[in-house]
């Protein structure tokens, strides 16, 4: 098991979106390694995928469901929330699941559990990983690694993460 927590501010986290991403990077026991990603301000999971397949194939680049609502639905919005907790937690089975709460103190939002057979190979490793997509970032934002570790913080309670992954997946470009 793994988990990390982060926390990302903002002056208007609805000009950050998608520009900064929580990620899982899943390294199977053959090294192929398939990174899933998380948006705290967006909602969205993405899985980036790779190998001999994807190339070959013409298949698309990765993979994108929304699992939980945008955190911010407008520009008006976003101007009083200005930071978001965010979580990765990876199970004794290698399910994955994402969190995230406003700051300070809201409810936990889970993803619900992706399963390890969805990333088709059996686990050799799991990274946590910050990621940025800089082209995306419309205002400064900080992100800080708040906690990692085998098990998480006794405020991230666990229970929630429990459910079902039941979002619908899309094909995506990167």
């Amino acid at each position: 098991p793994m988990s990390v927590g982060v926390l990302l501010t903002s002056q208007r986290l609805s000009h950050v979106g998608e520009s900064c991403l929580l990620g899982i990077e899943h390294v199977s026991t053959d090294g192929e390694s398939t990174p899933v990603y998380f948006s705290p301000v967006s909602g969205r999971v993405f899985v980036r995928l790779s190998g001999v397949f994807v190339r070959l194939s013409g298949d698309p680049e990765g993979l994108v469901a929304q699992p939980m609502p945008p955190l911010v639905t407008s520009s008006a919005e976003g101007a009083y929330v200005q930071g978001v907790e965010a979580f990765a937690l990876v199970g004794a089975t290698g399910c994955i699941s994402f969190g995230r709460r406003r700051v300070p103190g809201d409810d936990i939002e889970w993803s619900g559990q992706i399963p390890s057979e969805f990333l088709s190979s059996v686990s050799a490793k799991f990274f946590a990983s910050v990621t940025f997509q800089i082209e995306k970032l419309a205002a400064p934002a900080r992100v800080c690694v708040t906690w990692a570790g085998d098990l998480p913080l006794t405020s991230v309670a666990r229970a929630g993460s429990q459910h079902s992954f039941s979002a619908v997946w899309e094909a995506y470009e990167w």
